[in-house]
């Protein structure tokens, strides 16, 4: 639902990549309610979605060959820079609760519903938006990381992805996330490899594994901010983060 205009790309000296410095290019095609809440949420969530789902497809590419090759100090730097890009996109979500001009959020979210959602009960319809609807990019995060494996432990959220976000993503999006989590994860490696390992290698393992960790938190803990905002009647929302949050505590390496 979305275009660039001819001119502007004439004018870029390479080809359109979208992110942060690039969205302000980007026009909708349709406009459901056209209110500045409509547009800042559009440019918000595709620079997610754009940039986070670059991340993640790093981290993929450079996980795999790294750990088919036990090659520790790949794994490390990949998950450096996966916690970097994942921190980059929490403090965008943050920028824009100070940029904004308006505290409409909740209005756009009920004038959205018909729309989007109409079938959703209202604290479905708030799981929805936390998790960007039938956005890959968190379940993809889980994922790799490992988090969808923990022995005796599920989330509501998770539940969410598996049954209703699912069904509406792209056949290769689903092709992506099945192949993410039929292949090794990062936990389940580390907790494979470290006794192979010498301290000074475990310990940076496990610190770059953890970081990461902190990071997904943080970007969970903004998204919990934003749909409180738009939902403030939901206080269940609260609470499947709160869970959420600790699914993913839960995942946290202690090889030392």
């Amino acid at each position: 639902n979305w275009k660039i205009h001819p001119k502007d790309l004439a004018n870029l000296k390479d080809d359109f990549v979208l992110s942060r410095d690039t969205v302000h290019l980007v026009q909708p095609i349709a406009r459901f309610i056209a209110t500045p809440d409509e547009e800042w949420h559009r440019k918000l969530h595709l620079v997610l979605e754009a940039e986070g789902g670059r991340a993640v497809s790093t981290a993929h590419s450079n996980i795999t060959p790294a750990i088919s090759a036990r090659d520790n100090g790949a794994v490390i730097g990949a998950l450096n820079q996966l916690a970097a890009d994942v921190d980059s996109l929490s403090e965008f979500q943050m920028r824009q609760f100070d940029q904004k001009d308006s505290r409409g959020e909740a209005l756009l979210m009920q004038r959205l519903r018909a729309f989007v959602a109409e079938d959703l009960s209202e604290e479905d319809y708030a799981v929805w938006v936390y998790t960007g609807g039938s956005s890959p990019l968190l379940p993809a995060m889980h994922a790799i990381l490992g988090l969808r494996k923990l022995d005796g432990i599920s989330g509501p959220l998770q539940e969410h992805w598996q049954m209703q976000g699912r069904q509406c993503m792209p056949k290769s999006h689903r092709n992506f996330l099945e192949n993410l989590e039929h292949g090794v994860s990062v936990r389940a490696y580390c907790l494979r490899e470290w006794r192979k390992v010498p301290v000074e290698g475990i310990a940076a393992l496990e610190d770059a594994f953890n970081n990461c960790i902190e990071s997904l938190l943080k970007y969970c803990s903004l998204r919990q901010r934003l749909v409180s905002r738009m939902f403030p009647d939901v206080s269940r929302i609260r609470r499947l983060s709160a869970e959420q949050e600790q699914v993913i505590r839960s995942g946290r390496l202690a090889l030392l």
